[in-house]
């Protein structure tokens, strides 16, 4: 991942013409600090994950939690050191309708989620963090465009426990003739671990349209649905 960083902003500075560039991060170059669990953790733009911690604790999706801290650390030194403006976004679990015939990136944890819930999928979505792929998009353009834009920017609408999730999920799976998941009860009454505070984008003046867990899913299995990706029982 860094690599590719550099190599595209190394291009960026080639072509003489770009300004700024919007360098898409992740909730997870935030969220992997030591934490004992005790109490959920409000997670802001000061926080970084530990490269090192990940690779030492090896908890499900550390090397992509490393490379995504990894790459947004050079991007934005990158910048600094070269005159080009960087602005990271870190949006957590996307959702909502997608173009493409796969279900790639957040959308294919949502399908595991749904259809085979196994323990490390389940582990990985405690940070139950969501936004509507609209308002993920609006906040790009919004970082591309306001000159007051800097640093860094969590980017996410709402957050629920994993019962809260699967309750939200089954309801919606039943009332589209879809089983919905069995988990293992003791990953189920996991706690929230991290709440993300998405202030510093709110300062900006944006608002989230689309606000709640439940509409978040619903288009989400929609989506899925009607790319075939996502059976039904009739």
């Amino acid at each position: 991942m860094t690599a590719a960083a550099i190599n595209l902003l190394k291009a960026c500075c080639d072509a003489g013409t770009v300004k700024r560039v919007v360098f898409t991060s992740s909730m997870f170059a935030a969220l992997q600090v030591p934490h004992e669990g005790i109490s959920c953790l409000s997670v802001d733009e000061s926080f970084w994950t530990s490269p090192e911690y990940c690779r030492e604790q090896r908890m499900p999706g550390w090397s992509y939690m490393a490379g995504k801290t990894e790459a947004e650390k050079v991007a934005l030194e990158f910048g600094n050191e070269n005159g080009l403006e960087v602005v990271s976004i870190l949006p957590s679990f996307v959702g909502g309708p997608f173009v493409g015939p796969h279900a790639v990136s957040s959308v294919y944890l949502f399908l595991k989620f749904m259809t085979d819930p196994q323990d490390w999928i389940v582990d990985f979505m405690r940070a139950s963090c969501y936004v509507h792929v609209d308002d993920c998009a609006r906040a790009h353009i919004l970082l591309m465009e306001d000159h007051r834009a800097h640093g860094r920017y969590l980017c996410s609408a709402c957050d629920s426990s994993i019962a809260e999730t699967l309750n939200v999920v089954s309801d919606l799976l039943k009332s589209f003739n879809v089983p919905p998941p069995k988990l293992n009860k003791e990953l189920e009454n996991t706690e929230i671990l991290y709440k993300i505070n998405s202030t510093k984008l709110q300062d900006l003046g944006f608002a989230y349209n689309v606000g709640s867990v439940h509409e978040i899913w619903k288009e989400t299995m929609m989506s899925l649905i009607e790319k075939g990706l996502l059976k039904q029982k009739f």
